[in-house]
């Protein structure tokens, strides 16, 4: 999958990565790593293995490609 308006592709768990950081620290609001923030969000397992939770997210980001709206997910 590659961003939009952007260089270069971004693969899968880049881009979780990436909207785990945008959207900031889990409830608990205590500060991590960047990989660790999608891990907290269920989005990713310890190793980097992507979950049906990410799936779902990324599913729901391609869904969103080519629409005027803004992608806004109830993220627990």
């Amino acid at each position: 999958m590659a961003i939009s308006g952007t260089m270069s592709p971004v693969d899968d768990t880049g881009l979780l990565v990436f909207l785990a950081v945008h959207l900031g620290p889990d409830r608990a609001g205590q500060p991590q790593q960047p990989m660790d923030l999608a891990v907290s969000r269920g989005w990713l397992t310890g190793d980097g293995a992507i979950t049906e939770a990410g799936r779902t997210v990324l599913r729901a980001l391609a869904e969103q490609a080519r629409t005027r709206s803004m992608f806004r997910p109830f993220i627990s």
